[in-house]
């Protein structure tokens, strides 16, 4: 699958461009790899995911948006939300050495599906808000 290497280079070249501390790279790579490969797999073929990047109070937030709908039946829904924390949780383990946040939930306008969010603060003695 193409798609989440040719995320990590146009993430290696913005955070490179932006003067990222070297440090911080390998993290933000990793991190942007395994939520693009997730969101591959709840993404139907021919349809996109969306990955953005954003500097916001010291930290590095990538989103990565998939098509896959939050479901209406409670039960689903809870089984769906923890086979994602499941399937996440090295992306866990990562933000948490870091000090950093991460989550997910209903995709915002104008992208539909679930938002799939974390932060990298600059310094991992730093908190991301």
């Amino acid at each position: 699958m193409a798609t989440p290497a040719i995320a990590q280079e146009a993430a290696w070249i913005v955070l490179d461009a932006h003067c990222w501390e070297e440090k911080m790279i390998d993290p933000a790579l990793v991190l942007v790899d395994e939520l693009v490969v997730y969101a591959c797999r709840f993404t139907g073929s021919g349809e996109r995911i969306h990955l953005g990047l954003c500097q916001a109070e010291d930290a590095l937030q990538v989103t990565v948006f998939d098509t896959h709908a939050a479901h209406t039946h409670a039960g689903l829904a809870a089984a769906c939300d923890e086979r994602r924390e499941t399937a996440l949780a090295g992306v866990l383990d990562l933000v948490q050495a870091h000090l950093g946040t991460w989550g997910f939930g209903a995709a915002y306008p104008p992208s539909t599906g679930t938002c799939t969010w974390a932060t990298l603060p600059h310094s991992p003695g730093s908190r991301a808000t």
